[in-house]
């Protein structure tokens, strides 16, 4: 492999920190617009809403993990 392409490459164990901090962030987004329209069951709700998007994180590794 050329040394340029190197530093293009990203460990996966990163790209899943990143993923974490992305999917808390908008864990929080959606608590915060759900606080705003005062709607019941918000934990559920945000708790769905982070399954969706540990799915799609995953969805996305795997995807990954083919390529490599």
């Amino acid at each position: 492999m050329n040394k340029n392409a190197d530093k293009y490459m990203i460990d996966l164990a990163d790209l899943n920190k990143i993923t974490d901090i992305k999917i808390i962030l908008q864990e929080y987004k959606v608590y915060k617009d759900l606080q705003k329209i005062g709607l019941s069951n918000k934990k559920q709700k945000v708790k769905d809403k982070t399954l969706k998007m540990m799915e799609k994180s995953l969805a996305n590794t795997k995807a990954l993990n083919k390529l490599v």
